[in-house]
């Protein structure tokens, strides 16, 4: 299978355990979400799965192939394909979009052209030479990410980064995002606790709940009976939404 299998990932923090024997697999090849509220072990599930950080215990296997192992990081994050926009965008204030996409990269015309492209791609080529301080919010999440996007990642990583965006913009940019597998090949992995988000962009999702997985599959399935907290608040979410049942809400994927 291609993509990423975890086995009985346990990470702690202080003594106190954020993950607890987590094993699934996420398959390359559709748009994934990791759900749960706040403080479930999202964010450091997915930190673990891009190898920012490494398991206290378990494995993880990336087209069957061991990437990590208990304390250790067998193939380090830079080699795992993966591009990450994290919630605080991580925006150089001192270079302009073209150059904050360009950053990292090899500098020759190659590079300059394929950032062009990724900024093209995510609408903000006309603001190519502005500054992250001269574009709104929406803009500054679009170029993040367009900067991921210039990498050419097997993997696109999302921790959380629609947050304090309206809600026209949200779904500007989640609907760029949803086009990316069937137009680059990229499997998609968003972090979320938002309904909207989840309903909009993700086609399987595991739900976490204090650490464990709670449930996992088709989110449109789930959302029919799952008994995982974080569905069950999603569908009295979308049954005030709809004023009927949650799938009537749910939009087709």
């Amino acid at each position: 299978m291609k993509g990423f299998r975890l086995n009985s990932i346990t990470k702690k923090y202080r003594g106190r355990q954020v993950l607890s024997k987590i094993s699934c697999s996420i398959a390359a090849g559709t748009r994934w979400g990791i759900l749960g509220p706040s403080g479930s072990g999202k964010s450091t599930l997915l930190r673990i799965i891009s190898g920012l950080e490494a398991p206290d215990a378990g494995e993880i296997y990336l087209d069957g192939n061991i990437i990590s192992r208990p304390g250790s990081l067998v193939v380090p994050a830079a080699m795992r394909g993966i591009s990450m926009v994290f919630q605080d965008l991580a925006l150089w204030p001192n270079l302009t979009a073209l150059e904050n996409v360009v950053i990292g990269m090899e500098k020759n015309p190659s590079s300059i052209e394929q950032a062009k492209k990724s900024l093209e791609m995510c609408g903000i080529m006309e603001q190519a030479h502005s500054y992250p301080a001269e574009l709104s919010g929406g803009e500054q999440q679009r170029l993040a990410l367009a900067r991921a996007m210039a990498r050419k990642p097997r993997y696109l990583f999302l921790d959380e980064p629609f947050s304090g965006l309206d809600i026209g913009i949200k779904a500007n940019i989640i609907k760029r995002i949803k086009a990316l597998p069937d137009t680059h090949s990229i499997t998609t992995v968003l972090v979320t606790h938002d309904p909207f988000e989840a309903v909009t962009l993700c086609e399987k999702v595991i739900c976490l709940d204090h650490g464990e997985i709670s449930d996992s599959g088709n989110l449109k399935q789930l959302l029919e009976g799952s008994k995982a907290p974080i569905m069950k608040a999603f569908r009295e979410f979308l049954d005030i939404c709809s004023e009927g049942t949650a799938s009537a809400a749910l939009p087709a994927t």
